[in-house]
Order: C-alpha cells, then structure tokens, then sequence
C-alpha cells in the first residue's frame, strides 16, 4: 500500500494485523464496514478484473450449515463462506 493509502474491509472474516509505526509513520489507514456502498462493489468488481486483488471464497453443503456457522462465529472464514444445496 502507498504512502497515505487506505486498506478496506468490506464484511466479515479474517484478521488484519499491522504494526502501528507502519500506519503512522506512512499515514496509512485501515477502513471497515459491514457490507459497502455499491460504487465500493463496482471498483471491487474492477480491480479483481484487473489482476489487482484476489476474491477469496469457501463453498460448502446447505446441510453443513451449523458447523459453517460456527467457524463464521470463531472468525474462521476467510472471504465468503457460499451454501449451495445438498
């Protein structure tokens, strides 16, 4: 990330460690929210499509549903957790 640049979360699942020193001295931020505007999901969309960043996704049964649950509560998702049908 440049100098001044901002990391974004947008949802759930994993964990962002930096040292402090790191965001301060390079005036760098980090920035959440829960799901994001939709112009957040277009320039997503447009910088997966440029090679920029990569989607992260697990897939799982519907009928795993609780013990999907479970690792989303746990913090064990990395991107989206997907149900399809049995």
């Amino acid at each position: 990330m440049a100098r001044g640049g901002t990391y974004s979360v947008i949802g759930y699942g994993g964990t962002v460690t930096v040292p402090s020193v790191a965001l301060i001295g390079e005036e760098k931020s980090i920035k959440a929210n829960l799901v994001g505007s939709s112009s957040d999901l277009y320039e997503l969309i447009e910088l997966h499509a440029a090679g920029r960043i990569q989607l992260r996704s697990e897939t799982h049964r519907l009928s795993d549903i609780n013990a999907v649950l479970d690792k989303l509560r746990a913090g064990e998702v990395t991107g989206r957790a997907v149900l399809v049908p049995d």
